[in-house]
């Protein structure tokens, strides 16, 4: 599981980059992702 949260994190650190890359939604999703994934 803590395997689990640093994987998040470091989504979180290249979400800014991947954003930029991709698009803004691809944030958007990703946090609704990360919510969904902390009941």
């Amino acid at each position: 599981m803590n395997i689990y949260f640093i994987y998040l994190y470091t989504f979180f650190i290249f979400i800014p980059f991947t954003a930029k890359v991709f698009e803004s939604p691809t944030l958007l999703k990703c946090l609704h992702i990360f919510n969904n994934f902390e009941v």
